[in-house]
């Protein structure tokens, strides 16, 4: 590790004793450590980090096509009543807890056998604006233009 840095292995075992200290890592021997940070990254919803990278990060991650393998985007978009909305929503939050599940079984495996994988989750009321000034027509104007 010290050759990757370009430091000697005094600076490296001070710096991760430092981490250990801060609880960032568990040291271990032999100059190996184990991160204590969690394997998912969520952000809190109005911290300084959310507020300063959130765009940047939606152009991102939005701008790719999903059709390679291992990529998904599904994109509805329905009437739905309070109770359905609460229940998405619900079934929403367990699709982010089973991804986290997921990424904590995976810590321990090597890098090797891993990739790195985003997930946007996201579900509100709303009404794309090219619509928003549409309204159903009434059935009388309905006939009248199916004539």
């Amino acid at each position: 590790m010290s050759a990757q840095l370009g430091v000697d292995e005094r600076a490296v075992r001070r710096w991760m004793v430092r981490l250990d200290a801060l609880r960032l890592i568990e040291l271990r021997s032999k100059l190996r450590a184990r991160t204590r940070a969690a394997s998912v990254i969520a952000w809190r919803p109005d911290g300084p980090l959310r507020r300063m990278y959130e765009s940047q990060i939606r152009q991102e991650f939005l701008q790719a096509a999903f059709a390679r393998s291992g990529e998904a985007l599904h994109f509805l978009s329905a009437e739905l009543s309070e109770a359905s909305c609460k229940v998405l929503l619900r079934k929403l939050e367990r699709v982010a807890g089973e991804f986290r599940d997921l990424a904590e079984l995976d810590r321990a495996l090597p890098p090797r056998d891993k990739r790195s994988m985003a997930a946007l989750m996201a579900v509100r009321p709303w009404v794309f604006s090219m619509f928003k000034g549409l309204k159903a027509l009434p059935a009388s104007a309905q006939r009248m233009r199916n004539r």
